[in-house]
């Protein structure tokens, strides 16, 4: 799927009321489940996996969903809920607009990412809340998109999907971690990392099909 390069303020778009479901994918407490494996480019069935290259202690309750409708109109993408987050859950469908969606948050927390263990795109570094910052929901497969934060201080990005994992430093550049690539549908887990412990940092995420 995807490779890693991505202040705060949600972008206005149409929200409605975050409630908790279940997830549908992995454990991100069990990271030696299915779906891990070395580093590097993996490949998944039937897709690209995405690859991660260079470019928060959180609280709150679930936040919001923002419904990204589609070129073409209609309702946007009205999928299922992916389980309590921090900052909200963003639904996606191929062709959505706006292009980019944007979502914020705060990183850092109290947890080691590096107990998730080896991604897809190499080990998961800094510290990240228990609770994931956001969800999202690919209502269909994506051929390619990418996931960006971005924010003035360092910030690594921790991500558990239906098929594995994939973790971003900043070792292609920059200080942003991003995720980018062919992605399968279904319900996907963010988690936004400082490299201190107790650290917070203002951040934006962005999610964009623009190459």
């Amino acid at each position: 799927m995807l490779e890693s390069s991505m202040m705060k303020g949600i972008a206005s778009l149409s929200l409605a009321t975050f409630v908790g479901c279940t997830f549908v994918g992995r454990d991100p407490h069990h990271p030696n489940g299915s779906g891990d494996n070395g580093g590097g480019d993996a490949t998944g069935p039937g897709t690209a996996q995405p690859t991660a290259g260079g470019g928060g202690g959180n609280g709150g309750g679930g936040g919001n969903t923002i419904h990204v409708a589609s070129t073409g109109g209609g309702g946007g993408a009205q999928g299922q809920n992916c389980g309590e987050s921090s900052f909200g859950q963003t639904n996606l469908t191929p062709g959505f607009e706006p292009d980019p969606a944007t979502s914020a948050g705060q990183s850092g927390g109290n947890v080691n990412a590096t107990q998730y263990g080896q991604s897809q795109t190499g080990p998961c570094t800094g510290w990240v809340a228990e609770r994931p910052d956001h969800t999202m929901y690919l209502a269909q497969p994506f051929p390619y998109l990418q996931v960006l934060v971005e924010s003035a201080d360092d910030t690594t990005l921790v991500i558990q999907g239906p098929d594995g994992s994939w973790c971003s430093d900043d070792e292609g550049g920059g200080r942003n971690p991003t995720v980018k690539g062919g992605w399968v549908a279904g319900c996907y887990r963010l988690w936004v990392g400082s490299y201190e412990q107790g650290q917070q940092s203002d951040y934006r995420m962005s999610f964009t099909e623009r190459r």
